[in-house]
């Protein structure tokens, strides 16, 4: 474990990396553009010449496991949308986190100021909360031995996120390993929650808030992936919509200028803003539909659009991480 004095150097290190990042060009030209917002004007410039982007054909493959064939079509060529393991993880494991996540849990501010509709919960701690704040940051990684152990020892010796980690590994040519930061692991994964008990917007579209998190055009064997063990299910709500696009196929001018438009609308601050979700609905294809149940695990290229369905009865708890991959590596599991 991390002493006192190493986590304080860490953050100071954490500091000076972040300065850096923010000064490198193409960050900058990035911070600049949401500032000026120049996605909107280019938006009402063109309005009436953007068109919805085409889906790219790929569906999502249900199997009782994962296989080498199915990762290598999800990540090496974005043949499919996602992959959907039902029972991946056995019920009793699946009630035992669950219940340890309820007893506590925090809500989520992206960048610790703009609020969601989400919550970390049983001791977890999202890399990107800990990235804007010291005490979060200290727990983040003081605590993270502890909350890896705990999580083991409710699921039986087995926590299904070091299952999934060793499924990857086999099934990945290059294998698969957890991330680091600074010299640092970093937690597997969190536990998300999503609950009926939320005063958040309460005008929340049917589908959720679409959005990215990586960028929207996929490339062979490259980006980041999202998977998510399902821990508890809502009585209504917590549905997985995934719209199946790769902006980066898209040919024509003006649909190259949706694509363009889209991208930077979706990557930036607009992402829970009513008006602007609607306009984004607008241009995209219809969506698959994802109802997961108890124990499944689905994961997808986090570059697709996609939303989660506001909870209206009940409450939704996942294992929640990240999966990087780039060429000839191994994919690196975090959160």
């Amino acid at each position: 474990m991390i002493n006192e004095q190493n986590l304080e150097q860490l953050w100071k290190e954490h500091l000076i990396k972040t300065k850096k990042e923010k000064l490198k060009v193409r960050n900058f030209i990035r911070s600049k553009f949401q500032e000026l917002r120049i996605p909107e004007i280019l938006f009402k410039l063109f309005k009436t010449h953007l068109k919805v982007c085409e889906s790219d054909g790929s569906g999502v493959v249900v199997a009782s496991q994962l296989t080498s064939d199915s990762i290598h079509a999800l990540i090496a060529q974005n043949n499919i949308c996602a992959i959907h393991v039902p029972g991946f993880c056995p019920a009793d494991v699946a009630e035992s986190l669950s219940k340890s996540a309820l007893e506590e849990y925090t809500h989520w501010k992206l960048g610790g100021i703009v609020s969601t509709d989400m919550f970390y919960a049983g001791g977890s701690v999202p890399k990107e909360v800990a990235d804007h704040s010291w005490p979060d940051f200290r727990r983040y990684f003081g605590e993270r031995e502890d909350f890896v152990r705990r999580q083991r020892a409710m699921s039986g010796g087995t926590w299904p996120v070091d299952h999934l980690r060793l499924e990857l590994d086999e099934a990945w040519p290059f294998g698969a390993c957890l991330g680091q930061y600074l010299g640092q692991k970093l937690r597997p994964a969190i536990m998300r929650v999503m609950s009926e008990k939320n005063d958040f917007n309460p005008s929340v579209p049917e589908y959720g808030f679409i959005h990215t998190d990586d960028f929207p055009k996929l490339k062979s064997s490259q980006g980041i992936f999202s998977a998510n063990v399902y821990l508890k299910i809502p009585e209504e709500g917590g549905d997985l919509y995934i719209w199946n696009i790769n902006l980066g196929r898209i040919k024509g001018i003006y649909n190259y200028l949706s694509a363009q438009i889209l991208t930077m609308i979706m990557t930036q601050g607009y992402v829970f803003d009513i008006e602007w979700q609607r306009e984004i609905f607008r241009l995209l294809p219809d969506p698959h539909i994802i109802k997961p149940k108890v124990g499944d695990l689905v994961i997808f290229h986090s570059g697709r659009p996609h939303s989660v369905a506001p909870v209206t009865k009940g409450t939704r708890v996942t294992n929640q991480l990240f999966i990087y991959a780039k060429g000839d590596a191994p994919l690196t599991v975090y959160s």
